[in-house]
C-alpha cells in the first residue's frame, strides 16, 4: 500500500466542536479534511462547505458513518459530536472496522472537565462494555483522555 502524501481525516459532528477543530486544522501540515458526517444532513453539508472554504481539502458530506469510514482516502476519524453520542459513534466505527482476531481499540477522547474521577471511570467502563457487547472480538480497550483538568 502506498503511503499517503497527507493524512485524510473524517469529522463526526457539525456543531461548535467540529467547527473549532476545522479552524485549528488550518495550522496543521500534511492533513486534509475529506469527510463530514452529522445526523443532520444539512448541517453536515454546511460544515463540509466550511472546510472547503477554509481550504482544508475536497471535503464531502457523508450520508452515514459507514460510508465515511469506508472511504479509502480517509485514514482517521475525529469525534466532534456531542458527548452523549460518542459511545454510539465509536461502537459503530469499531463494528465496521475490526479484523478477524482479538482486537485492541485505542481511543483519545475529550471528557467534560466537570467530571469526577469516578465519572470518568464509569464512562470508560460503559464504553468498554458497549464495545465488547457490540463485537466479541474486542479484547482490549485503551482510552486516553485528551484533557483532564486538575484542581
Amino acid at each position: 500500500m502506498k503511503t499517503p502524501r497527507k493524512l485524510g481525516i473524517g469529522i463526526i459532528g457539525s456543531g461548535f466542536n467540529a467547527q473549532f477543530h476545522l479552524r485549528a486544522f488550518q495550522q496543521v501540515r500534511d492533513c486534509e479534511i475529506l469527510g463530514v458526517w452529522s445526523p443532520n444532513a444539512r448541517n453536515a453539508a454546511s460544515t463540509a462547505r466550511m472546510a472547503r472554504d477554509l481550504d482544508l481539502g475536497a471535503t464531502t458530506a457523508h450520508k452515514s458513518i459507514k460510508s465515511m469510514v469506508a472511504d479509502p482516502d480517509i485514514h482517521a476519524i475525529w469525534l466532534c459530536g456531542p458527548n452523549h453520542a460518542r459511545i454510539e459513534n465509536v461502537v459503530e466505527i469499531a463494528t465496521l472496522h475490526l479484523g478477524p482476531q482479538a482486537v485492541l481499540v485505542a481511543l483519545t477522547l475529550s471528557f467534560q472537565s466537570s467530571m469526577t474521577l469516578e465519572d470518568l471511570r464509569r464512562a470508560i467502563r460503559e464504553l468498554t462494555a458497549a464495545m465488547k457487547q457490540a463485537d466479541g472480538r474486542i479484547a482490549y480497550v485503551y482510552v486516553r483522555p485528551a484533557r483532564l483538568d486538575r484542581d
